[in-house]
């Protein structure tokens, strides 16, 4: 990919404040992208993101598991990318309060997907998950043929 490919792009990232959106958000900023960040905490204090690029990103605070909002996002800032990456990750509190988890990864990565089905801007859309789907396995790296 050319250094250049991201400038101008209008990008939403889900998560844009979690541990990979951060630097993804940092990654997409470098390179000049309109950034969209949604999540459910904003602003936060641990966050790497400098209060300047803080500044660069349309925040919206909320939950991927709101279609409504989706829509008004993608609508609003013109989205042509997508980046999924809000999700519950921490496996012991997906275990403890699991109809939470699967509402907000379940429902919210369907509301990703029917949002950009059903917007004609969108030109991607990818779908961050962790190694927890491939279940426990001794044999390293994962293999996306596992069970």
């Amino acid at each position: 990919m050319k250094r250049d490919f991201w400038e101008g792009k209008r990008v939403l990232v889900t998560g844009y404040e979690g541990f990979l959106g951060s630097w993804l958000t940092r990654f997409l900023l470098e390179r000049r992208a309109q950034v969209a960040g949604l999540d459910i905490r904003v602003r936060r204090k641990e966050t790497i993101l400098t209060r300047d690029e803080v500044r660069k990103v349309s925040i919206f605070k909320g939950s991927v598991e709101d279609a409504k909002l989706i829509e008004r996002i993608l609508l609003t800032r013109r989205i042509e990318f997508i980046f999924h990456l809000a999700a519950w990750a921490i496996v012991g509190e997906c275990l403890r309060k699991p109809a939470l988890a699967i509402s907000a990864n379940v429902r919210g990565t369907w509301n990703m997907l029917e949002a950009a089905r059903n917007n004609t801007m969108i030109k991607g859309l990818v779908i961050a998950s962790s190694d927890k789907a491939y279940g426990s396995h001794t044999d390293l790296p994962y293999k996306e043929d596992y069970s």
